[in-house]
């Protein structure tokens, strides 16, 4: 038979494909769920194919590790996870072509909360920014508004992201995009840790199950399937604020870096092994600094 001829400006027609930016989420694996396709209050509905949900892969270790535990208070802390050595799992790792996704899922915003990477570290905006909540609207200076480090023990360092975007959910979700280019992405057997502020609540608890680590898979073949997932929990229970009378520095000079002359200095590079760290110390006159009182002190970069 001769093939369809078309006039001037002619064009196909197709009505057995549709498109949507609706997410169908699941919290338990189900098989073979069938999808119908509608208009408006049909009762009667057209099947358009089957859908199913895998349990995912648990890695081998997911942390949060905090650098303050003061409940209220933003601080960084270190998302750290690892990605699996062996199996079919990290077998997808050497083989993904395509791009691949970093998914950091924060559950409960009232108990953990992410915050921007800025001074003061600000809360991400309530309604996600039309420029950088999509896919396709992943740009790198956006990791620099979210993530203080990134940091990897493989011999190239953590892969150069692509792009991230971030998305805020009305029922105290949010969730954190890291873009990966092609063959640049995640490695098998390898740690990862990522530095960012933090605000944690009282209600926090070692047992919660506060933050949810995705390794996405192929961005093009398989954008929703998942390499696997990382149940990351706090390294510890917070502590009240402290309150009137309790032991304090003073607002101004409370503490101070020290030279090796003893003068004081702005910026202190430890580039000796061992090396020393020398500080003045003030106590607020009304709140003093007693003895036997804990002194904890972060370094950065903090990887």
């Amino acid at each position: 038979n001769d093939p369809p001829h078309f006039v001037p400006n002619g064009n196909w027609s197709r009505i057995n494909v549709a498109r949507t930016r609706e997410e169908l989420k699941s919290t338990a694996a189900k098989s073979q769920l069938q999808v119908c396709w509608g208009s408006g209050q049909d009762t009667y509905h057209a099947r358009a194919g089957l859908i199913s949900f895998r349990e995912p892969v648990p890695m081998p270790s997911a942390l949060i590790s905090l650098s303050g535990f003061e409940a209220g208070r933003r601080s960084p802390a270190v998302v750290a996870f690892g990605t699996s050595s062996g199996g079919d799992t990290a077998m997808k790792y050497k083989t993904v072509t395509g791009g691949m996704q970093l998914r950091l899922s924060f559950d409960d915003v009232a108990k953990l909360e992410p915050r921007l990477a800025d001074a003061d570290a600000q809360p991400l905006p309530e309604l996600s920014p039309g420029d950088r909540d999509t896919f396709e609207d992943a740009q790198q200076f956006v990791c620099g508004t979210v993530f203080l480090e990134l940091w990897s023990n493989d011999d190239k360092g953590f892969p150069m992201p692509k792009g991230c975007y971030y998305k805020s959910f009305m029922d105290n979700r949010r969730e954190i995009y890291i873009v990966f280019e092609p063959l640049n992405g995640l490695e098998a057997a390898t740690q990862y840790q990522l530095v960012m502020n933090l605000k944690v609540a009282a209600e926090a608890s070692t047992v919660d199950q506060l933050l949810t680590v995705w390794s996405m898979d192929d961005v093009s073949l398989r954008p929703y399937g998942v390499v696997e997932m990382g149940d990351a929990r706090i390294n510890r229970h917070t502590a009240p604020p402290s309150g009137v009378g309790e032991p304090r520095f003073m607002s101004s000079g409370g503490f101070t870096l020290l030279g090796q002359d003893g003068s004081p200095v702005g910026l202190l590079e430890l580039d000796a092994d061992p090396a020393s760290l020398f500080v003045r110390l003030k106590g607020d006159g009304r709140s003093r600094i007693g003895p036997g009182a804990t002194l904890r002190i972060f370094l950065r970069p903090l990887t």
